[in-house]
């Protein structure tokens, strides 16, 4: 086992540089296990033992206690840091999972190490890999743990928890059972507990598998990301503040490229696409628009996909009544009304839209975010609530209070961006909408 994990930190690459590495040490058999073997391996490194106290058992403090005696023991640095990391999940509104791993990491790099030092081991990965999986991930998700992440060196990933059980018995290094491992209310826990161990009655070397899986997946996504920067250097150029793709070209590509040829479109203005969003801007027709995220939009012009500010996204504080004629400034944009006769087109569903004028005589136009028992009227007079609609487009919850409606009373005329119900007639209202600064 030594020599396979030497073998691995080589091949990896985890300690290229480092002459300080900070070992994360809850004071389980597994990190106690890999701060012993690497300081038999490497001797010449410097080692800090750091250890973050949760909060979350009782026992807590028997666990810092094992790991500051042990780093005395083996000549470490020893830094410990308490978090109550319940009262903190509760203030963020999120898991105890994601808060721990955020303080641990926190506390890590403010130490000043070259290398952070984990012990995720061959189970962990495995169970990365089936968590990806039942989640629907791509190649990126199966590749599961890397063996080096920025400032994150795993050196034991060719391991078994078994095997550093026994390594800890043999050396004679002492170690604790975190009973929350074995708490199903965490997904992770439920994989290790249950999923894994049936799926081992099919094939007993799973982990192994699995692991294997995550070797290809990475090499195999490694080998994608490259093509796609080219492919993306070939088919993109910019202009001003938008990022255009050309169309042909780019609808040409295999959809493996295709699709990362629109997240890297996509990252270019901080926003992440998942898979559904990528096949739903290749989709776009000429004229159509999709908001991104992060006021940012996809749209189809009859040359290009164009990426960049969606002024349909700045939605006002408050409602805004539009007059029938005449510019009206509203947060982060203006919108221009004017009277003119039969439409000869439906107008753009993301900057302009032509309306008949009898639709508001008994309420003004109004700009606002979606209410409580907002509708639409589709064809046939069919009333849907605006709730329905928006989950039958598949369009997020994080991005539905952002969406900017046009409206008269209750019913919904336009969402903007995304489509019209109300149809143009002899005379109608010509709402353009445009950013501040377009």
């Amino acid at each position: 086992m030594e020599e396979r994990v030497r073998e691995f930190i080589l091949q990896n690459h985890i300690l290229d540089g480092v002459c300080h590495a900070v070992l994360a040490v809850s004071g389980g058999a597994d990190s106690m296990a890999m701060a012993h073997l690497l300081k038999r391996l490497f001797p010449a490194l410097r080692f800090t033992a750091a250890h973050v106290n949760h909060g979350l058992r009782v026992d807590a403090g028997e666990d810092e206690e094992l790991v500051r005696r042990f780093a005395a023991e083996q000549g470490f640095a020893f830094q410990c840091a308490r978090r109550d990391i319940a009262a903190i999940a509760r203030s963020k509104k999120q898991g105890l999972e994601e808060t721990g791993r955020e303080e641990r990491y926190r506390f890590f790099r403010s130490l000043g190490a070259d290398r952070i030092l984990t012990a995720h081991h061959m189970g962990d990965q495995a169970e990365t890999v089936l968590l990806h999986l039942i989640r629907g991930a791509g190649l990126k998700g199966l590749s599961g743990i890397a063996p080096l992440d920025g400032d994150i060196g795993r050196p034991l990933l060719t391991v078994t928890k078994e095997e550093l059980i026994a390594y800890c018995e043999e050396h004679g290094v002492p170690y604790r059972y975190d009973t929350t491992n074995s708490d199903e209310t965490y997904t992770r826990n439920k994989v290790r507990g249950e999923l894994l161990p049936l799926i081992k009655t099919i094939n007993p070397a799973a982990e192994r598998s699995l692991c294997r899986l995550a070797a290809v997946a990475a090499e195999d996504e490694a080998y994608l990301a490259k093509a796609a920067e080219a492919a993306f250097a070939a088919v993109s150029r910019g202009e001003g503040d938008f990022l255009l793709l050309s169309a042909g070209e780019t609808l040409r590509l295999e959809p493996a490229l295709r699709r990362r040829v629109f997240r890297l479109a996509a990252i270019r203005f901080g926003v992440s696409l998942d898979f559904e969003k990528t096949e739903r801007i290749g989709g776009l027709r000429v004229g159509g628009e999709m908001p991104l995220g992060g006021n940012v939009t996809a749209r189809r012009e009859s040359a290009c996909f164009r990426f960049g500010p969606a002024p349909f996204n700045a939605v006002p504080a408050d409602a805004v009544v539009l007059p029938m004629t005449g510019t009206t400034p509203f947060g982060g944009g203006r919108c221009a009304v004017t009277e003119v006769t039969a439409a000869k087109h439906r107008g753009d569903v993301g900057k302009e839209g032509f309306f008949d004028l009898s639709l508001f005589v008994s309420a003004p136009p109004v700009l606002r975010s979606r209410r409580r028992g907002d509708y639409v009227l589709l064809k046939g007079g069919h009333r849907k609530k605006l709730s329905d609609y928006f989950i039958d487009e598949k369009i997020p919850r994080s991005r539905r209070d952002e969406t900017l409606l046009l409206t008269v009373g209750q019913r919904v005329l336009w969402v903007v961006g995304h489509r019209f119900f109300a149809e143009s007639g002899e005379r109608n209202l010509r709402i353009r909408i445009r950013q501040k600064n377009s």
